[in-house]
């Protein structure tokens, strides 16, 4: 055991050492590849600034730099970009402006994350490979103040403009701190916090802290949380311990003393910087409310962690007991699974000719918060359902470890690799077909489907219960939630109680909550908010209703309507009703 470890230690500081003879040359090859391909889309960006902003653009983007007449020979540090007044320009963008410009898009895309994360892991590598006063000094070269502005450039205007078109209506509640614990009151109508609080403060602050309004989420427990990051990257997740311990050899001496030193090899630094990564993001949502899907942002560093020992492992020439352990720990678990599926498989019965899924499931509403939620729905006639896609994920887990272990034992630890990615691959088909089957369950696709040819102009559509229920029913039909008239002037429109609407808007019934609930108490929201009263009212006049309604998740008991109810359709646990029958 002993001697393997000096041997691997060797492996290691050999590949450190090459990496480190060809630094340079890789480095400006990288440079050159990666800066042209990014250098157009960014340019896009400075000359849309510039455009909108004048010469505020060069103040916050001060290292643009023009690289000649043509553009031949431009240096590994330019990136080559699109022609401007007949010339081509090179934009010279620091490390500084580059994290600018990404945080900025990462904010207006994806929230406060997209600059919290890259800020903290870039910080905290910093700290950990130059000290803090070499980090202090590399910040200073970052020019704080000028990437400061190019962020602002870029992120500010969108929300200034969100903030100033949404603001505070009447008197809204303040939280108060009742008791040790924090209160959010909810708004009313007319009284509503401003999108400002909405989102820095609701969706940020408050989310974080578990204390959002309105409260209709469910978080993991830790244990799923941490446990599916690795089901998530499954069969390479087997290798990350491994892997980690290879990035962070805390028993190697060698290692240690060039991380107290601040100065190790490029290849280690850059290993070090993906464990930052990885273990930031997963730390970060461990100590909020989290959501398993939460652990994305750590995957890809994780993924590169795996293949950077992955692909020293394809170096050595004889077998890695390593590589042979985890590859049979993977046959064991894959042979377990196939024979659990081949069990299932054998006494799953026979399909139930047009049968609908929904009926054969379980109903456990209490876990759909998860995104895996519905894999305990399945029962023992659903599988039979499965019956192909569950064949191809038993092969695919047996066979494809199988291939990787025997390939490892004749010493082709790249071969072997490849053999596990096949059979990951046979899995994700797998996976791809039963996503299909079980569709009619998760979409309304088939049910809009149905009604289109009969949906007209002047037809009334009405979700009963949650939006995002039934959001693809709007989706298939092209029909907007949100398309109310302003007087009852203009045109064409029908009527309910105090509301007029443009033709063909989609109408929620019991669904005010979820991601339309803090919108609709603003005065000027669309009121398509409708009560079982003003629909009974509406239920025995000329025009033609389509109800949709779930059958399993409540609320699935229809309101007491005045007249006869037709039912249209019925797909996936799922109906839609009408006031008339099909002509």
């Amino acid at each position: 055991m002993r001697g393997d470890k000096h041997n691997a230690e060797d492996d290691v500081e050999r590949h450190g050492a090459e990496e480190s003879n060809d630094e340079g040359p890789r480095a400006a090859e990288a440079g050159n590849t990666v800066g042209n391909a990014f250098a157009e889309g960014l340019l896009l960006v400075y000359q849309f600034i510039r455009i909108t902003h004048g010469t505020a653009a060069d103040d916050a983007l001060r290292n643009v730099n023009v690289a000649g007449e043509h553009g031949e020979h431009v240096e590994a540090g330019k990136w080559l970009a699109l022609e401007q007044s007949g010339e081509i320009v090179a934009v010279d963008l620091d490390a500084g402006s580059c994290l600018a410009v990404a945080c900025a898009l990462n904010v207006l895309t994806k929230g406060l994350i997209g600059v919290v994360f890259p800020v903290a892991i870039v910080l905290i590598y910093l700290l950990l490979t130059r000290g803090f006063k070499n980090t202090l000094h590399r910040l200073r070269e970052l020019h704080p103040l000028a990437t400061l502005e190019a962020f602002l450039l870029i992120a500010a205007p969108w929300h200034i403009l969100a903030g100033l078109a949404n603001p505070t209506q009447g008197h809204p509640a303040v939280i108060q701190f009742v008791n040790g614990h924090w209160l959010v009151p909810n708004p009313t109508d007319g009284n509503v916090h401003g999108w400002f609080w909405f989102y820095f403060m609701n969706e940020h602050v408050l989310r974080y802290l578990n204390l959002r309004i309105p409260h209709d989420y469910d978080t993991s427990p830790l244990w799923l949380f941490w446990g599916l990051c690795f089901v998530w990257i499954m069969p390479w997740s087997a290798f990350a311990f491994k892997a980690i311990a290879h990035a962070v050899p805390l028993r190697w001496d060698k290692w240690r003393d060039h991380f107290c030193r601040h100065d190790l090899p490029l290849r280690r630094r850059g290993l070090l910087f993906l464990v930052v990564w990885s273990a930031f993001v997963l730390l970060f949502f461990s100590l909020s409310t989290r959501q398993e899907y939460y652990v994305l942002p750590a995957l890809p560093a994780l993924a590169l962690l795996i293949a950077a020992w992955l692909a020293l492992d394809s170096d050595i020439t004889v077998p890695s007991r390593t590589g042979l352990r985890i590859t049979a720990v993977l046959l064991a678990l894959g042979t377990l699974v196939a024979a659990c599926s081949i069990f299932l498989l054998v006494h799953a019965g026979n399909v139930v000719p047009n049968a609908d899924l929904a009926s054969l499931l379980n109903q456990n509403p209490a876990d759909y918060a998860l995104s895996m939620g519905h894999f305990m729905d399945l029962t023992g006639p659903s599988i039979a359902l499965f019956r192909f896609p569950l064949s191809i994920a038993a092969l695919s887990l047996f066979f494809g470890p199988l291939a990787s272990l025997i390939l490892r034992k004749r010493a082709q630890p790249h071969q072997a690799s490849l053999a596990l990615a096949a059979g990951a691959f046979g899995f994700l088909i797998a996976v791809f077909l039963g996503l299909r089957i079980f569709s009619p369950v998760l979409t309304s696709a088939q049910l809009a489907e149905a009604i289109a040819p009969q949906v007209h102009a002047q037809d009334l559509i009405v979700i009963h219960g949650e939006y995002e229920s039934a959001s693809t029913l709007g989706f298939y039909l092209q029909h907007p939630t949100d398309a109310t008239t302003d007087s009852p002037g203009n045109a064409p429109g029908f009527g309910i109680g105090p509301h007029l609407f443009a033709l063909n808007t989609i109408l929620i019934l019991d669904g005010r909550s979820s991601n339309l609930w803090y919108g609709g108490f603003f005065p000027d929201a669309p009121g398509i908010f409708i009560t079982s009263h003003e629909l009974s009212a509406e239920w025995n006049k000329p025009q033609r209703i389509f109800l949709w309604q779930s059958l399993t998740d409540p609320p699935n008991q229809l309101p007491a309507l005045p007249g006869p109810v037709y039912i249209l359709v019925k797909s996936g646990g799922k109906e839609i009703i009408s006031n008339q029958p099909n002509p």
